[in-house]
């Protein structure tokens, strides 16, 4: 158990007639359960937690249809992606996408008369860029507002608002979103309808990218998240080129998450130096 475990089942034990609730903290899935404390016969209440029940499993994704809105993969933003999960192959990862804000106000969801009806046509979206923020702890709430705050307010200036959320499980053959990603892309998705969740497909990830190992996922209009048709997934041309020499020069081992900037402040999570890099091979890329 670590240190801030024992802290916080010590702080219930020395007042345990005030205790509401225990809160457990699961090492895996690492999400957050908070159990009711037991009332024994009398209104007296028990200091020990009852057995916790197991989470919740997510529902699984409706199959693909087509949908109308189609989503492009910038270099950046599948690169980001792919370095992330290709550091940590022994841990899951997480992170968010951006995209540019839509006019109307609405924080780039859409808004106005068309409000409601972009669930059921959905418009193009193009990912310009993503963001990795934990592989550590997934599920720790208050540093996800805090990283989710920052990033919002460093990509204001830049037209860019928080457009989707990215996961790579930590077992290969694993690309199900789990309870966590499916609520955190609710939640993005209560603030932009064009939201999408991207699972890191681990089997496809290789050195030489034959297509984007991910796949996406967006609300229907029923409220389901429906995995996308590959048919409406685009990246920009170039890209799995671009990504695979990244990959064989490993340098995957330079991109910073937010679990790395809170550990050494000099990691920027919004990795310039990859930024760089990109544009470089990109427009050699392009001369090519």
């Amino acid at each position: 158990m670590s240190n801030k475990s024992q802290l916080t089942l010590m702080l219930y034990i020395q007042d345990p007639c005030q205790l509401s609730a225990v809160f457990i903290i699961l090492p895996r899935p690492r999400i957050f359960h908070i159990f009711p404390s037991a009332v024994l016969p009398g209104g007296r209440r028990s200091t020990h937690p009852p057995q916790p029940q197991q989470p919740p499993q997510p529902p699984p994704l409706l199959p693909s249809y087509t949908m109308s809105g189609e989503i492009t993969l910038s270099c950046p933003a599948l690169a980001k992606m792919l370095l992330h999960a290709a550091r940590y192959p022994q841990t899951a990862v997480s992170g968010v996408v951006l995209a540019p804000a839509r006019g109307g106000g609405g924080g780039g969801g859409g808004g106005g008369a068309e409000g409601s009806s972009s669930m059921s046509t959905l418009p193009s979206v193009t990912l310009m860029d993503a963001v990795p923020l934990f592989h550590l702890q997934l599920c720790l709430a208050p540093m996800l507002e805090v990283a989710l705050t920052q990033i919002e307010q460093r990509y204001k200036s830049e037209g860019l608002v928080i457009a989707g959320y990215y996961q790579a499980n930590e077992h290969i053959r694993d690309n199900v979103p789990d309870f966590l990603a499916l609520k955190v892309a609710e939640k993005i998705a209560e603030n932009n309808n064009d939201a999408c969740l991207i699972m890191v497909d681990n089997k496809r990830l290789c050195l030489s990218l034959q297509s984007a190992p991910i796949i996406v996922s967006q609300l229907s209009a029923e409220g389901k998240w429906r995995s996308k048709d590959k048919a409406s997934v685009h990246v920009e041309e170039g890209t799995l080129e671009v990504v695979s020499t990244l990959l064989q020069r490993r340098v995957q081992h330079d991109v910073s998450d937010f679990d790395n900037h809170l550990d050494d402040l000099s990691c920027d999570w919004s990795n310039p130096q990859i930024n760089k890099l990109l544009t470089t091979l990109t427009a050699a890329a392009a001369r090519d």
